[in-house]
């Protein structure tokens, strides 16, 4: 049970009508597009003011999910608040790649607080949380040129409490150097 929103930021290289094709076949799939390029922070709140489901994470255009993440964050999820547990947000581990190679795994802490943000962000850009708390924390802040991530996450945390780790490789991110990153 899973809406997919694709947010296409005004690029020209065929992706929108890419998009819409699959869209055809695929009811789960939501194409977005910007007239003209706004970036990630307006990208990102477009398609969470779009989305209908109760839980909402991000992927971005470089990097992977493994197949179990979505219903490995669910699980968790269902599993704390079971326990008593009511998590701002869900994170896991990382699996860093250069050129296509697994470089390194990430070895993130257990929970984090808005205050150790303030030190390093220990969390990363993808958490896995409820709509809600995207929209009650106030979204990504679209004006800030740089990090927005970090931004969001220390609102939310601050308004709903720690983030838990999932303690398990479910993204692939891709750190292969190139001129035209932005991270």
């Amino acid at each position: 049970n899973i809406e997919l929103l694709v947010v296409n930021d005004a690029s020209e290289d065929g992706t929108q009508d890419y998009l819409l094709q699959k869209a055809r076949t695929d009811s789960r799939l939501v194409p977005l597009s910007n007239n003209a390029p706004r970036g990630a922070p307006a990208s990102r709140n477009i398609a969470i003011r779009e989305s209908h489901g109760a839980f909402v994470t991000g992927l971005d255009d470089d990097d992977e999910f493994l197949p179990e993440r979505i219903a490995a964050f669910v699980d968790y999820w269902e599993l704390l608040t079971q326990h008593g547990v009511r998590p701002a947000c869900l994170y896991a581990q990382d699996i860093w790649l250069n050129n296509g190679r697994r470089h390194h795994t990430t070895h993130k802490q257990s929970s984090v607080s808005a205050e150790q943000l303030l030190d390093y962000n220990y969390i990363g850009n993808q958490i896995f949380a409820p709509r809600a708390h995207f929209i009650g924390a106030g979204l990504f802040d679209e004006q800030l040129p740089a990090w927005q991530d970090l931004d969001l996450l220390i609102r939310l945390l601050q308004r709903f409490g720690q983030a838990h780790l999932l303690d398990m490789p479910t993204y692939l991110f891709d750190a292969t150097p190139r001129p035209d990153r932005i991270s």
